[in-house]
């Protein structure tokens, strides 16, 4: 009986040796493998941190040129005697000439808050004043299109947000809302206060977006593909550098949308939005 005892010791005893040699070889490949994480880790922000800077370097030496030759159009499209083949030759520059700046301003943006560098500058400010404004800056293009906008804005307490940050957000959805919809079309803007939150809503009567793609649409350089959207083509930056303005404000900005029926995007942001 002590002889079996015995060897069931010694087998027991190797088991557990074996096990403990080859925790010990998992334990080291383990450690292996997670310091060659940290180190692609560290390649990857070292990658983007070149990134970001490049795009900040190449925006700067393609935005100053740029600026002048918008610049320089606008004074000769205001001073200089032209016909009318010339004038809308200098039309044709100015206009492509501020697409390409707000692509440039766009990607400079995204570079900035992918590296964690862009910052909210927070005031108190009305709601109803920044759509306001904000409607009266994308009239021109509601007007080409005869869409109809209607406006609900409850009495809403003064916010605590960034105002720069929050109007660009109004720009990208209005634009958005314009663009993508049908001529003669609606536009719906409402916003009221849903207990420390603020929430506004923009619903279009446009072409509408399928339900796989809802998401899609924030991500970055992402087109839809989409033939009604084809002769719409932007940057792709509009709708997730939105998104992150609100996410920095701790709210949410999401879409819902059936084809045909329209689109309604919405964000929700604190009353007070508190500094990072």
């Amino acid at each position: 009986m002590s002889k079996e005892l015995k060897k069931s010791y010694e087998d027991l005893e190797r088991k557990v040796k074996e096990r403990t040699l080859e925790l010990q070889k998992a334990n080291k490949k383990l450690s292996e493998t997670n310091i060659e994480l940290v180190e692609l880790n560290k390649k990857i922000s070292e990658a983007n941190s070149l990134k970001s800077q490049f795009l900040a370097n190449i925006s700067h030496e393609l935005r100053t040129p740029l600026t002048s030759i918008i610049g320089f159009s606008e004074v000769v499209l205001n001073e200089a005697k032209l016909n009318e083949e010339q004038k809308d030759y200098l039309e044709t520059i100015l206009r492509n000439g501020e697409i390409l700046l707000k692509l440039i301003n766009d990607i400079l943006e995204l570079s900035r808050l992918d590296a964690g560098k862009s910052k909210l500058y927070l005031s108190e400010f009305n709601i109803r004043d920044v759509i306001n404004k904000t409607l009266k800056i994308i009239s021109p293009l509601s007007k080409d299109r005869n869409i109809w906008i209607s406006i609900n804005i409850e009495d809403i307490p003064d916010i605590i947000a960034d105002e720069d940050k929050i109007t660009e957000v109004l720009l990208n959805l209005l634009s958005n809302a314009i663009k993508f919809n049908v001529d003669n079309g609606k536009i719906s803007v409402k916003a009221f206060k849903i207990d420390d939150h603020l929430r506004v809503e923009i619903e279009d009567s446009g072409i509408g977006i399928k339900q796989e793609d809802l998401d899609i649409i924030f991500d970055e350089f992402r087109q839809l593909d989409n033939p009604e959207t084809k002769s719409y083509r932007g940057t792709g930056l509009g709708l997730p550098i939105s998104r992150h303005y609100i996410e920095m404000h701790g709210g949410l900005l999401w879409a819902e949308s059936e084809p045909g029926k329209g689109s309604t995007f919405i964000f929700e942001i604190p009353m007070k939005a508190e500094e990072d």
